[in-house]
């Protein structure tokens, strides 16, 4: 067994705990490992929503999605539970919830849980009950005393209440953290739904004593020029203060295929609709096209928005039941910029796990030509800095084999107009009667959340369109009296990532910046990329075969690129060791 101390969650699990030994699967000897080695999974099977992180008696509890018995769901979902005393060791813990009242015998859906002012804890979830209905619930901890939380009470009059209109849509759930309205001096909470004709909408509930609830209003609904299709699920809200300001802003998250965010402007003194946000400052969380999902904030021993998300599978079928698990959990620390954009950066934490430095200055990369830096291994962390990149374009190869069979391709790209060019589909919004592409350009630059733009001339019938577009606008298309173009942008090419389950190609902008500072943490089958302080982020899942598959090299593509600082470091496994450390029962 690693002989690394448990320190504080050993002396907790000595004393409040009793296991049963398990066998976790990993890769066998002569294969290549696919389980991260510090972040976060579930022992076995299925895992998905992180619900109720929480900071508790000095303990960090990640309680998440999970159905403990088989790769994919076959019955009702349970809360797993694992806890942690410095958010890297892990030690996992019984099942907090299970799935055993009429009100949610079909699953113990995903929830929040809140410290009120006087330190005692309260649990909501979505319950889902023997008839299929979505219900709001509540629990408490059976024993507040006791750091480890693991056994909690469920409301007696659960479902504290249900969704509050017959003609809502595809669900009603996922009840975020409650706050104090300093208007009505109530509580509130936010729970996602539906309209067929709205589209999304998130319906606020209002309580005097968080066990009895009202609805009192919507506090979101989609506008169909910005990011958002038919639910918000997952929700989540909360405040932060923009960098070297004390101006305090509101974040709205929600989950609709990605996370999405708009950061805005909160007024409590309205019972409807009380949160405005701010123009062109709605993106998405993370450019992964769902890799990251489902996310959840809360605040850590330090005073730092930090937020988990399920980090979801890209392999096939047939490789995650080999591989006898599936899901991951990612943490990420969340600030806010300047310019009001949401960044998000692994947490400090990681940097303790860094080993093996290895620095470059001055990587010169001529077009056409390769710049090898030799293998360092599956689970790397690796930062560079691109001064003046808007005058090339080049790409970053990784996890790459000696033969070029295996690889993935992070390629850094600037293109100008497309005249002639439609870029069809992915319109989030529209600015009529611009004066020309480069105004629109202008627009699309100006737009945290845009990826490419079409600008539709104006004719003798017909007024000019700027139409900004989502990050899957890839497939140009010809038309005369249109042009497009795309911002400088980064493309993760994962069509040669593995020889068995080569994983789908994802695209982000890069927002108004000359310079680049690229961080890229590794960690066997996850990829996360972060540029420019985290104001862009992109998380993607490879599964590569080859066991020398652990190479990296810069490509010239365009003009000659210099790298004027490059780091990399080995990392080290978090501590929980799968194979022989002894693991909750789930009886």
């Amino acid at each position: 067994m690693n002989q690394k101390k448990l320190g504080l969650i050993f002396s907790l699990l000595l004393t409040f705990s009793c296991f049963e030994g398990r066998t976790i699967k990993t890769a066998g000897k002569n294969a290549v490992e696919s389980r991260p080695g510090f972040h976060f999974t579930a022992p076995v099977n299925w895992m998905n929503d992180p619900n109720g992180p929480v900071y508790y008696k000095g303990v960090y509890h990640l309680f998440y999605q999970n159905y403990p018995t088989a790769i994919s769901p076959q019955g009702p979902i349970v809360w797993g539970h694992a806890i942690s005393d410095n958010l890297l060791d892990w030690a996992h813990l019984d099942v907090a919830m299970k799935a055993d009242q009429p009100y949610d015998a079909q699953g113990v859906w995903t929830g929040s849980i809140l410290i009120d002012e006087k330190g005692e804890l309260w649990l909501f979830y979505t319950g889902v009950t023997n008839k299929g209905e979505q219900v709001t619930c509540s629990a408490r901890p059976a024993n507040p005393n006791d750091p480890l939380l693991r056994k909690w009470v469920k409301n007696v009059n659960n479902p504290i209440f249900r969704q509050p209109f017959a003609n809502l849509t595809g669900g009603f759930r996922d009840p975020n953290t409650p706050w104090r309205n300093p208007s009505t001096k109530e509580w509130n909470m936010v729970v996602g739904s539906g309209n067929g004709n709205l589209g999304a909408i998130a319906t606020l509930f209002s309580s005097p004593d968080l066990n009895n609830w009202r609805f009192s209003g919507f506090f979101k609904k989609c506008d169909k020029q910005v990011f958002c299709n038919g639910f918000y699920e997952c929700n989540d809200w909360y405040a932060l203060k923009a960098a070297g300001t004390q101006k305090e802003f509101h974040i709205f998250k929600y989950s609709d295929g990605d996370d999405y965010y708009s950061v805005g402007n909160y007024d409590p003194s309205k019972s409807s609709y009380p949160f405005k946000g701010l123009p062109n400052r709605e993106s998405m969380y993370d450019w992964g096209k769902g890799t990251f999902y489902a996310s959840k904030s809360f605040v850590d021993a330090k005073g730092r928005r930090l937020v988990w998300a399920w980090l979801r599978e890209s392999g096939t079928a047939e490789g995650t039941k080999s591989r006898g698990w599936q899901g991951v959990q990612g943490l990420r620390l969340a600030t806010l910029t300047q310019e009001n954009i949401l960044a998000f950066n692994p947490i400090p934490e990681t940097e303790s796990l860094r080993y093996d430095h290895f620095s470059s200055p001055n990587i010169k990369v001529d077009s056409g030509k390769s710049v090898p830096l030799g293998p360092f291994g599956s689970k790397v962390d690796i930062n560079f800095l691109v001064p003046n990149a808007t005058q090339s374009s080049f790409s970053f190869n990784f996890r790459s084999d000696k033969s070029g069979r295996e690889f993935t391709s992070l390629r850094f790209v600037n293109q100008g107009m497309l005249e002639g060019t439609d870029l069809p589909g992915s319109d989030y919004n529209d600015f009529p009667n611009l004066i020309d592409a480069f105004a629109c350009r202008r627009v699309c630059n100006d737009d945290v959340g845009c990826a490419a733009f079409t600008f539709v001339a104006k004719t003798s019938t017909s007024i000019s369109h700027c139409f900004l577009k989502r990050p899957d606008s890839v497939n140009p298309t010809s038309k005369s009296g249109v042009t497009s173009g795309f911002k400088a942008h980064v493309f993760l090419d994962a069509s040669k990532s593995s020889l068995a389950e080569p994983t789908r190609s994802l695209m982000m902008p890069i927002y108004n910046s000359i310079n680049l500072d690229v961080r890229i943490v590794l960690d066997n089958s996850v990829v996360e990329i972060f540029l420019n302080g985290g104001r862009y982020s992109m998380t993607s899942r490879i599964y590569p075969t080859l066991p020398d598959a652990i190479n990296i090299e810069f490509k010239g593509e365009k003009g000659s690129t210099l790298i004027s600082k490059f780091d990399l470091w080995k990392m080290k496994d978090s501590f929980i060791n799968f194979s022989d450390i002894p693991l909750p029962s789930n009886n």
